[in-house]
């Protein structure tokens, strides 16, 4: 959120006279990927969370 909102609006490369107008897309996609893997494993636990209890269930049951 940080690279995609408040950066580009508090950072204006265009105003240094430098010649490099996509020096802002670089922290964009270094920040891109990692928020995809988060989501990923977020995901991911979440699925493990539901198996987990279902696999406990199940052995309660089997126990009785």
């Amino acid at each position: 959120i940080a690279f995609k909102f408040v950066l580009p609006n508090t950072i204006n490369i265009a105003s240094f006279g430098i010649p490099i107008s996509s020096a802002i897309l670089v922290p964009r996609t270094y920040a891109l990927v990692p928020s995809i893997l988060y989501l990923v494993c977020l995901g991911i636990a979440i699925a493990y969370i539901f198996i987990k209890y279902a696999a406990k269930e199940e052995m309660k049951r089997e126990g009785k």
